[in-house]
């Protein structure tokens, strides 16, 4: 849902990355936040959101799926019980959205 919900058309605006045509949403607002706090921190950040998209990608299309792969991604233990899994995958998902808000709209603690 977040995903989908991502205005692209705007993100295509203040993207700065190459392939911003054809990149979706997901790409296009990690691109934003990498020119605030660099590629590699961004990344880090995306890697929930990422996972999490390609668990629903995986769930959607179960033959293509790598599930495995995007838990770890997510950084979901797959080896926890249902309900840990859950748990991990809203912890670490919230978490993301936290840091992107924080990253692109927070304020300076010292403020």
């Amino acid at each position: 849902m977040f995903t989908d919900r991502l205005d692209v058309r705007e993100l295509r605006k203040l993207a700065t990355h190459v392939d911003k045509d054809k990149s979706g949403s997901n790409k296009l607002l990690q691109d934003v936040l990498a020119t605030r706090i660099g590629e590699a921190a961004a990344r880090d950040i995306f890697r929930h959101i990422a996972g999490a998209y390609e668990m629903r990608l995986g769930d959607a299309h179960p033959t293509s799926s790598k599930i495995a792969e995007a838990l770890a991604l997510a950084g979901i233990d797959a080896q926890g019980s249902p309900l840990r899994q859950g748990q991990q995958l809203i912890d670490n998902f919230v978490s993301a959205l936290w840091r992107i808000e924080q990253s692109l709209f927070g304020h300076n603690q010292a403020e």
